[in-house]
């Protein structure tokens, strides 16, 4: 009995050590991939300008310290300048990465205008902002005054506004890739803290949080292009993404997508991101486009370029040759639509949707001599489906219209452009 049982705790101790052991070799494993891909992430912000404000303890110092050893060069804004000189004295990078330590208070906008032109003065620009200055207050409400309150707001929300806002300006101004990053709190999400008294703490945090969204939707602007793997779709992405636009591309073929737009880049924000896509699939899309709410939270720009034609006589066709058709020029297109407006109205973007048609959803003769099977039958479609959903959604201002046609280069001779009142559908073959 007593051999069973130490046979028993034999083989426990042996699992527990190979469970141990497993885990030290994934735990290493895990440490050397992250480790190679942060330093690999990290290479191109080496040499480069961040601002990290409440830098002088806590969490601000520790982001500090983090980037300085991951070659940043870093200037932290504080009230207390010796406090943080002494707590970075030693903290250094192999090579670029250094601190400078520059006395601001984020509650005087005369303050935060002295350190930002000190900031030009001596580097030119700024590539990363870290929003991290902010305070809390465990005062009940009663207990508090206007000056309490006052304060937890010049903080935790004006006080990030302002340095947004002046960071901003010199990323737009000097073109390059560049990133604000505001540190905020559960209790921006959620106000509930059981045996805490936290005073009003939670809504300058909420409050924190509906700015950076009001930021974001200024500064940083996302389009979607369905079938952008090739032709007029891929034009349109690479133009794009050259006029600083964050594209994603909804297309079957993701590699070939990836390598048409593996050197197009922007001089800044403009980036190109491939995701598989099939729009004659509902679960493809639903896929694709909460993709796109998970990783951007919204979209600006919809560009249904997606299209099929066939050259097959309507006798020699069938039904699912049909059914394709309209599966991509029609259906798939208001899909798409439906759910980027959706996106759209939730976030109370200012959203635009193109739908890009075809001669042919106007007039049937327009190449006599070949056979387009139901082609046209499909753009006549989309054109009405375009019309349906502008009444729900909203116009183009004739302003804008003109701005096109003069903006357009003098190559492009545009001999028409009918802008209609919302019902005053009329075509004449």
């Amino acid at each position: 009995m007593r051999s069973v049982i130490s046979r028993e705790r034999n083989f426990n101790e042996i699992s527990l050590f190979l469970c141990l052991s497993l885990s030290l070799f994934l735990f290493v494993f895990l440490f050397n991939e992250i480790s190679y891909y942060k330093q690999t992430i990290m290479e191109r912000w080496a040499g480069k300008i961040a601002v990290v404000t409440g830098a002088s303890s806590g969490m601000g110092l520790a982001i500090a310290k983090a980037l300085v050893q991951n070659e940043v060069v870093v200037i932290g804004f504080a009230r207390r300048k010796s406090k943080m000189q002494s707590e970075m004295q030693n903290v250094k990078g192999k090579s670029k990465g250094k601190f400078y330590a520059c006395e601001c208070d984020i509650t005087k906008t005369e303050s935060i205008e002295q350190a930002f032109q000190w900031v030009k003065n001596n580097f030119g620009t700024v590539h990363i902002l870290v929003n991290n200055a902010g305070i809390s207050s465990d005062a009940k409400f009663m207990d508090s005054s206007r000056s309490d309150w006052q304060r937890l707001f010049d903080i935790n929300v004006l006080g990030y506004i302002d340095c947004s806002k002046r960071a901003a300006k010199m990323m737009l101004d000097s073109n390059e890739e560049c990133y604000i990053v505001n540190m905020n709190s559960i209790l921006g999400h959620n106000v509930d803290l059981p045996g805490f008294t936290l005073n009003f703490y939670p809504s300058s945090k909420f409050a924190s949080v509906a700015a950076t969204e009001i930021i974001q939707k200024e500064l940083y602007g996302i389009a979607i292009v369905t079938g952008a793997s090739s032709g007029i779709g891929l034009a349109i992405a690479k133009a794009f993404v050259q006029n600083e636009i964050v594209v994603v591309g909804f297309a079957r073929r993701k590699s070939k997508m990836q390598s048409e737009m593996q050197n197009v880049k922007g001089k800044g924000k403009g980036k190109f991101y491939a995701c598989e896509c099939d729009v004659t699939k509902p679960e493809s899309i639903e896929q694709a486009f909460q993709w796109v709410k998970n990783n951007f939270g919204t979209v600006h720009i919809l560009v249904n370029n997606a299209g099929v034609s066939s050259n097959a006589k309507f006798m020699d066709s069938s039904r699912p040759d049909w059914q394709r058709l309209f599966d991509v020029n029609v259906l798939g297109y208001i899909d798409c639509t439906k759910r980027a407006a959706r996106m759209m109205l939730d976030s109370n973007v200012e959203g635009y949707i193109v739908n890009m048609n075809s001669i042919a959803g106007h007039y049937l003769d327009v190449f006599p001599d070949c056979s387009l099977n139901f082609y046209p039958a499909s753009k006549h479609a989309s054109v009405a489906a375009t019309e349906i959903t502008q009444k729900e959604l909203h116009g183009k201002d004739i302003a804008n219209a003109v701005i096109y046609v003069i903006g357009t280069p003098q190559r492009v001779h545009i001999t028409e452009l009918i802008i209609r009142p919302f019902g005053e559908v009329q075509y004449q073959y």
